[in-house]
């Protein structure tokens, strides 16, 4: 663990992040910018990080509000394809989704992680689990996770540093 010269460390950041993003929510890039200043952060370790994002639906077309959540909770097209898999299957391995999806496993990983990070999944051996509907799941774990990341930032904003 690295510590900076003050040995603060939250253990948990929230990061804030600019995209820039087409009125159908589907092409998102992150700000060269943001990255290159994340990128050069290498007094801390970072633990988690969540992106929420506040989203306006465009035009008068049929909205679909599972994916606008999704969207707002930092999850890309392949995250949303990988959620409403698991939606449909109940449990899959990383290898089924890549496999029937047809993408990377490492990517597949990578979105899998960070829906079980955030709590709108859940994770058994090798298998990952829709457990529960992305409403009770966004109440139930994400608001109680993203809580206690602002709670320990706060607490280290005040000079303190929890480690648990």
């Amino acid at each position: 663990m690295i510590l900076s010269d003050n040995a603060y460390n939250a253990g948990f950041s929230v990061y804030t992040y600019l995209f820039k993003f087409r009125t159908n929510f589907t092409d998102f890039k992150l700000e060269k910018s943001v990255l290159k200043s994340v990128m050069n952060m290498t007094k801390f370790e970072l633990i988690f990080e969540v992106v929420i994002r506040y989203l306006r639906p465009q035009g008068g077309e049929d909205i679909d509000f599972e994916e606008l959540a999704l969207f707002s909770l930092g999850l890309d097209d392949l995250g949303v394809k990988i959620f409403r898999y698991l939606k449909e299957k109940g449990i899959a391995t990383v290898e089924e989704i890549a496999s029937t999806l047809g993408a990377n496993e490492e990517d597949v990983v990578n979105k899998l992680d960070y829906m079980y990070s955030l709590g709108i999944i859940d994770h058994l051996g090798r298998g990952y689990i829709h457990r529960w509907s992305l409403p009770e799941a966004i109440r139930r774990n994400v608001i109680r996770r993203i809580t206690e990341i602002l709670e320990k930032i706060a607490k280290l904003a005040e000079g303190g540093f929890d480690e648990r």
